[in-house]
């Protein structure tokens, strides 16, 4: 084999390995995100038990503090675990395009669950199942590509970071 030979096999097999590594960490990222969501569900949950339960909280209202305490663990994970961001500066931005996703996902889950049930007939526990995971997909790349999103700006603070 001659020297061009030589550097597109070494070229074919680098771009490979960057491939496989791209996968690789994108299926972590996917690992992290059902783990924090996961988490998040968890606190909701268990906090809406404990308030009910034990403290005897109206369950509307326990409902209401269980979900905004789910909802600060789930923005914390998935800024800090999922996407691995510790731009602190950021947070309020992050913040304001995570509740609007939010308000956002709510529509589309009402919306989704009004034709599935409604149009196509399908029983409301498995549409609510069905939508949540399409709404679940969705997110993962709204947070992803739009709230977390990693900035050239963030790349060049990091290069300087390290050198200094």
């Amino acid at each position: 084999m001659d020297w061009g030979e030589y550097k597109n096999v070494f070229l074919h097999t680098m771009r490979g390995e960057f491939i496989s590594a791209v996968r690789c960490a994108f299926r972590i990222q996917i690992v992290r995100y059902v783990f924090s969501g996961g988490i998040a569900a968890a606190v909701n949950i268990g906090t809406l038990y404990i308030l009910v339960k034990f403290f005897e909280l109206y369950y509307l209202f326990a409902s209401g503090v269980a979900f905004a305490l789910a909802l600060l663990v789930s923005f914390t994970l998935h800024k800090v675990v999922t996407f691995q961001d510790s731009h602190v500066k950021r947070i309020p931005r992050q913040m304001i395009l995570y509740l609007f996703l939010l308000g956002f996902n709510v529509c589309l889950n009402l919306f989704l669950m009004w034709v599935i049930v409604d149009s196509l007939k399908v029983m409301y526990l498995i549409a609510q199942i069905i939508v949540s995971g399409a709404i679940a997909v969705w997110s993962f790349f709204a947070y992803r590509h739009i709230v977390f999103k990693v900035l050239v700006s963030d790349i060049s603070l990091q290069q300087t970071d390290i050198r200094e």
